[in-house]
Formats: structure tokens, sequence, C-alpha cells
């Protein structure tokens, strides 16, 4: 069975025990409790997408929103035996897909300068550079699309209706209000 978008899903409360096993093969030499606060706090109000092959996690990735509605994409983690293989393209498109239809129209990352294989693959799928840290890393950032198809490795996924994206953006913008009410 081939890693395809239809693969790609939210996780569960039952993913964790494979999540944990999959962070332990990206997260070296942590103890159980470290590595246990880095998946809480990875997932703690935030978006956490999982990618399958026969029931079993061979991708975790998690984003989570800002303030001004743009992404941060916090971990893309890959299972050692099914790197280059597209499963990280296919974890990066049902990210973008999720954006897209929460009409987010900006996501960032950081990644590290000597990650070479990843920045080839942010590039790939469209994101660019945009500044570097003092912590030796890249800041690369995709802006989305939310007026309609998203195309995306070739393929053309349909978003949901123009409907669905109105309600979106007027839930974010009560969401603002409210906050900015809230301040006064």
């Amino acid at each position: 069975m081939d890693i395809s978008q239809e693969n790609a899903r939210y996780t569960l409360i039952t993913d964790w025990s494979a999540i944990y096993i999959l962070m332990q093969s990206f997260f070296t030499g942590l103890s159980h409790d470290s590595l246990s606060r880095i998946i809480y706090m990875s997932t703690y109000q935030k978006q956490s997408i999982v990618v399958t092959k026969a029931d079993n996690i061979v991708s975790f990735a998690n984003y989570h929103t800002t303030p001004d509605n743009n992404a941060w994409l916090d971990y893309l983690i890959i299972s050692p035996e099914h790197r280059e293989k597209g499963a990280a393209c296919i974890t990066c498109s049902a990210i973008i897909s999720e954006c897209k239809l929460r009409c987010i129209e900006k996501i960032s990352l950081s990644v590290v300068k000597n990650n070479i294989p990843a920045i080839n693959l942010y590039r790939k799928i469209g994101f660019i550079c945009k500044s570097e840290t003092k912590d030796n890393e890249y800041v690369m950032e995709m802006t989305l699309d939310v007026s309609g198809e998203v195309t995306y490795h070739k393929r053309n996924v349909q978003q949901p209706g123009l409907v669905k994206k109105i309600i979106y953006k007027i839930v974010f913008q009560l969401i603002k209000l409210s906050v900015t009410v809230s301040k006064i």
C-alpha cells in the first residue's frame, strides 16, 4: 500500500503512544519526562496531523495559529524508514489544505540551516526563505491563495464552498473583536 493524501488525518488520543515512539527517533537522548513535556507542549492548543500506512503512523506534524490568523508549523517528523518516500509532501499538503480551509493566508516555520533535505522539501512545495535567526535557523514562509482552488504537488484539490470560507472569516473577525472589547 502506497502512502497517499487519503492517509492523512487529525491525530486521535489513541495515536499518542505511536507518536511518542516516532518523536524518540527525532529527539534522541531525551528523558521520558522531557519527551512527554515536548509532546504535551507540541499539542496544546494546536492542530496535529498524522499520515498512516497500514495503520502505522509514518509522520506527524502540528501547527498553531497566531493572533494575526497566520500559521506556524511547529513540527514535521517523518519516521526514518519513510523519509524521501513522499510522506513529508503528503503531510505538508494536509497542513496546507487545513490552513486554506481556515482561510489562513501564510504559513511560517523555522528549520536548522544544516537540515538540507528539509530545506529542499520546503522549497519544493513553495516555502521561501525570509530570514535567519541567531540560533542557526532559517525562517521560511509560504503565502496561501485562499480564493478558490488549491494546486499542490501537481494535483488539484477542491476547497469547500464559499459559504464555509465566509463563516471562518466571520468567526475570526468576531474573535478579534471580542479580544479587542475585552481589553477595553
